[in-house]
């Protein structure tokens, strides 16, 4: 959601996909129907996936979801349960979601795409024209409750903007405004930090000064200054020719991002159900009026009813920079972005290329800026912890000097919280501990709202498996466990009473709630998509503890019919699980499991591919609201502490996850004009690869600490490491 944030803020150029109905109509769908192309949401779901993907193969940076016309009420009207109704609504993005993700995994350098949740009006529902004059009337109450019960489903699905579009009504959009205020703030009690989605505003108009219900523009947009969730406003499913007028009207009553994507022209003739030609059909072309819209402040444009292909084609041309950047000083890039966006729009293009002369790439700019650097919060705590703590510091200082061009480096900063300085000055950390952590891009063991922990098990060359059967087949036991990081059996509930008598009765509280499972199962079906088997296994004791993990259950079969055809799944009791680990590893891919149960089962898996003290870890916040921390999964092991000979292989491979998560997060995070994050983003994912080769490739050598079978000291595995970083990187 961050990603959208920055995307529309920084008034990068966006294209808008066109009219979903309008591409079903072509490929011979009928939506002569009430709940128009939510229609073929029901019937044919596979159908709006290929539309979606289609949009975005075409050049849209953002489609549209299925939702427009789809609400409770009228698929109850149809037969179907309010269950079925949560479900299709919030099938509606994850329709939208997959299509995104098959685009960018067909093609990875086809950039940031996003899809947004559509929230039409009332007026859509009742199938009649209203959302076209907002002359319907229905009390504020019926209203709210209408808007919620399509709201909530919809946000359950995490888009990354919410698109309120078609909006002819005033006090409707205060109404859905209110419905996403109240839903954000339920949400807030059950979790610490709550993204918020981008939301986007777009209007039908009676004319280029007042919306559809004769609200003038500026008394709306005055109400919605006041919204900083709110970033863009704009019109839609207007005539092309009404869309200049309104935006140069816009832009004199607010800074929000204005966005347009008008209709063809036509008009919807509500009782004949069709669309009637009209003198607003255009006499311009496309072309034309992208640069009066440009021309008058628009950086998000699209398509509506009776747009398609052909369109977004268009749109994503006539928004293409003409130049990129490169081997210019920063003052003439500036100038170029400048003059890119300056009142002259389209016209100044052709001066600009002759003005240049020449074509310009980013990268060679990108690399004569500063490094971007990486804080580090480390916390070595007790034990062996210090010694592995620090090869990882070691390693990573090599890795971004060998490996890092320049253009990454690590900043350093140790915490002393440990048992020893407990016992000298009566605290373990100080009361601002979460304000010193949160200043960091990632932490080196420590703790924050980290709600998913991941950690990954596999026979790295070089060692073995005490598993006759993973022999000849190291690559049977490749496991991913999920686990879950914030409740469950570890919620630190209950208590003990009667303490001094012969009767003491003591208390440990499971909590189980839906939020914390259904973000989890959401995480853990994502991670299992991306890998190359798709299956998830739920582990679950469900059949003795009957209410936390029955809820459990309960939420996983929920949310796993949104991955149906996607992922495949399968439940096992905890107690079966360790047999099945041991017995047949290849029958396992990813899994999840409650806190305590994947804290024993990832020692189990440590133990059968080689030993705990190789196993990483990752307590990830997937929202990327605080540092992220990364630790190997064994503990301070007293017996060994300061004898030289601990693993860090276990420590590394955290850093190997450390840096790709950092990689991955710029990535998400690259803003518009600064493509070298996105180059910084890719080189550090590279450089996370060239550690773990060089980790495995030390392992082969035969360095190797005793737990492995080797001789080798902490020491001298990890100088091994950091001079086989050196060789490869050369």
């Amino acid at each position: 959601m961050e990603l959208a944030w920055d995307m529309i803020t920084s008034r990068k150029p966006m294209t808008i996909d066109g009219g979903l109905a309008a591409e079903l109509e072509s490929r011979g769908f009928n939506l002569d129907d009430e709940l128009w192309s939510a229609k073929i949401l029901l019937e044919n779901p596979e159908a709006i996936k290929d539309v979606h993907r289609a949009y975005f193969e075409a050049g849209a940076d953002i489609v549209i979801t299925a939702s427009y016309q789809v609400s409770y009420e009228g698929l109850l009207r149809r037969g179907h349960s309010q269950h079925d109704a949560y479900t299709w609504i919030r099938k509606s993005v994850m329709l939208a979601q997959y299509a995104q993700e098959e685009v960018q995994r067909a093609n990875p350098d086809s950039g940031h795409l996003l899809v947004a949740a559509s929230v039409g009006p009332y007026g859509a529902f009742l199938a009649d024209g209203s959302e076209y004059r907002g002359d319907y009337s229905i009390s504020d109450k019926a209203l709210y409750f209408f808007h919620s019960q399509r709201i909530i489903p919809l946000w359950s699905g995490e888009p990354n903007i919410f698109a309120v579009e078609t909006q002819p009504s005033f006090p409707e959009v205060k109404c859905i405004l209110r419905v996403l205020r109240d839903h954000l703030q339920e949400r807030s009690t059950w979790t610490h930090h709550v993204p918020k989605p981008p939301i986007w505003i777009s209007f039908t108009l009676r004319d280029a000064e007042h919306i559809a219900d004769g609200t003038p523009l500026a008394e709306v947009i005055d109400f919605l200054n006041l919204e900083p969730w709110v970033v863009a406003v704009g019109v839609n499913c207007v005539p092309r020719k009404m869309v200049a007028p309104a935006l140069r009207h816009l832009a004199t009553l607010t800074d929000k991002v204005l966005l347009a994507y008008p209709n063809s022209g036509e008009k919807w003739n509500a009782s004949a159900h069709e669309w009637e030609s009209s003198d607003e059909c255009d006499v311009k072309s496309l072309e034309e009026y992208m640069q009066e819209w440009t021309q008058a402040g628009a950086t998000m444009i699209g398509g509506c009813c009776r747009t398609g292909m052909r369109e977004t084609q268009t749109v994503k041309k006539c928004l293409e920079p003409v130049v990129t950047f490169s081997k210019w000083g920063r003052s003439e890039l500036k100038f170029v972005i400048e003059l890119k966006n300056s009142s002259e729009g389209f016209a100044s293009i052709n001066r600009q290329h002759e003005l240049l002369g020449h074509v310009l790439t980013i990268n060679d700019l990108a690399m004569e800026s500063t490094p971007h650097t990486f804080k580090i919060a480390t916390i070595p705590g007790d034990g062996i912890g210090v010694d592995v703590t620090q090869a990882a510091t070691e390693v990573l200082e090599k890795l971004a000097s060998a490996k890092g061009r320049g253009m990454f480096h690590f900043e350093f900063e140790e915490f002393d919280w440990n048992s020893e300085n407990y016992d000298k000055r009566g605290w373990y950390m100080p009361e601002d501990w979460m304000q010193q952590l949160k200043k960091h891009d990632a932490i080196l063991f420590g703790a924050l709202d980290q709600y998913i922990n991941l950690r990954p098990s596999r026979i790295l060359p070089g060692t073995t498996s005490p598993l006759t059967s993973c022999a000849s087949n190291p690559e049977s036991l490749d496991w991913l466990i999920v686990r879950e990081n914030s409740e469950g059996e570890y919620s630190g509930q209950g208590g003990t009473t009667h303490a001094s008598s012969p009767f003491t009765a003591a208390t440990e509280v499971s909590i189980f709630t839906r939020p914390a499972c259904v973000r989890t199962f959401r995480f853990a079906f994502e991670i299992a998509k991306a890998r190359k088997r798709r299956h998830l296994t739920l582990v679950t004791k469900s059949n003795a503890q009957r209410h936390g993990m029955v809820l459990w259950d309960t939420v996983f079969t929920e949310i796993a019919q949104d991955y149906e055809g996607v992922v495949t799944w399968d439940k096992v009791l905890v107690d079966a699980m360790t047999v099945r680990m041991v017995n047949k590893p290849q029958s396992i891919d990813t899994v999840v499991a409650t806190n305590l149960h994947a804290d024993i089962l990832t020692d189990l898996a440590a133990a059968l591919s080689g030993s705990i003290g190789i196993a990483p870890s990752s307590n990830l916040d997937p929202k990327r609201v605080n540092p992220s921390m990364f630790e190997p999964i064994h503990g301070s092991a007293p017996d060994i502490a300061g004898k030289g000979v601990a693993n860090p292989v276990g420590s590394l491979w955290s850093a190997v996850e450390m840096v790709r998560w950092l990689g991955e997060g710029l990535r998400s995070q690259q803003r518009h004009g600064d493509d070298s994050k996105d180059d910084v983003g890719k080189l550090m994912e590279d450089a996370s690869d060239l550690l773990m080769k060089s980790v495995e490739s030390v392992l082969i050598s035969g360095i190797r600490t005793r737990d492995l079978g080797g001789q080798s000291s902490t020491v001298e595995v990890t100088e091994s490491v950091c001079k086989e970083i050196e060789k490869m990187a050369a």
